[in-house]
């Protein structure tokens, strides 16, 4: 609410209630700059939202969009009034058992939808930044080929390893997993392993992977 107050607030003034978006008017300031007796122009729906529009100098999100696709949709020619795509988050594009068949004809089919399909999102005179956070299953995966700088220079992969090492005090993190587990199974839920963890971060249990 504090770094993103022109779409928090309005959002917020909603009270949960998305009918009411179509006759918000917002008016406010940012840093300098006001701007009166504007419309929020907030649209929900089930794939998308839009984010309130402030015409203002400083507004960094007025009326931009995120909406969401799985990636056995068609999303060629996807825009928004006249916007088209800038960037694409594409989360786990590979199930188990494509990361692991024999078979390359599904992974060709996914690797073709993000590198044809997805990529020209932007249309053909802009660029689209693509995103993905995926977890390696296997060598044969997309997700280990989009990492290898080899295969994929472009896409500049980023691994990282699950923990870097075995935790100096085992005895902590012990403890921490059946707090943990025992929160989870509270009713209602407790948050008594969050406490412990607080009180032995100094000890090096926050520096391995808790």
């Amino acid at each position: 609410m504090e770094d993103y107050g022109e779409v928090c607030q309005p959002a917020a003034a909603l009270e949960g209630q998305s009918n009411r978006a179509s006759g918000q008017v917002v008016y406010g300031s940012i840093g300098t700059a006001e701007f009166t007796d504007q419309r929020s122009k907030i649209r929900w729906s089930g794939r998308q939202i839009v984010l309130p529009t402030i015409k203002c100098k400083g507004s960094r999100a007025s009326g931009q969009v995120i909406a969401t696709r799985g990636l056995d949709a068609a999303v060629r020619g996807l825009r928004y009034g006249v916007m088209r795509p800038d960037l694409a988050v594409i989360d786990d594009p590979e199930t188990r058992d494509i990361a692991g068949s024999t078979d390359d004809r599904q992974r060709q089919k996914l690797e073709l939808k993000i590198d044809q399909d997805i990529a020209g999102c932007a249309g053909q005179t802009r660029r689209l930044s693509r995103v993905i956070l995926t977890t390696i299953m296997s060598r044969r995966s997309l997700s280990y080929k989009y990492t290898d700088p080899a295969q994929k220079p472009s896409f500049r992969g980023r691994r990282f390893r699950y923990m870097v090492k075995p935790p100096e005090r085992q005895d902590l993190w012990d403890e921490f997993v059946m707090l943990r587990r025992a929160d989870w199974a509270a009713d209602p839920p407790t948050q008594r392993a969050h406490e412990f963890y607080t009180a032995h971060r100094k000890t090096g249990i926050s520096e391995h992977g808790v």
